[in-house]
């Protein structure tokens, strides 16, 4: 579930702004034009900013996200981990 979550697949938070969202879908297919981007696909990101930008399909994505502001957890922390919650040792003191 995290890891088909659009905001997980262009690396944005919940509370990111439709500017955000469109500024990073242009900085992804730079990326992937460019050859710097492996882990997705023109087709997926394409499929992510739309997801994004309908305000049904958002909402139900901003309640599957971690709501934790990006400057207290740790940037190794692993999404892709058995459990869906943040371990105590990934929160910055």
């Amino acid at each position: 579930m995290i890891l088909d979550n659009p905001f997980h697949q262009i690396g944005l938070s919940a509370d990111a702004t439709v500017r955000d969202i469109r500024r990073r879908s242009e900085e992804l297919k730079l990326a992937i034009d460019l050859g710097r981007e492996k882990t997705l696909t023109e087709f997926d990101l394409i499929r992510a900013r739309q997801e994004l930008e309908d305000p049904l399909k958002r909402f139900g994505h901003e309640l599957t996200w971690i709501h934790v502001p990006p400057d207290v957890v740790d940037p190794r922390f692993e999404f892709a981990s058995s459990s869906n919650s943040v371990p105590r040792e990934a929160l910055v003191n």
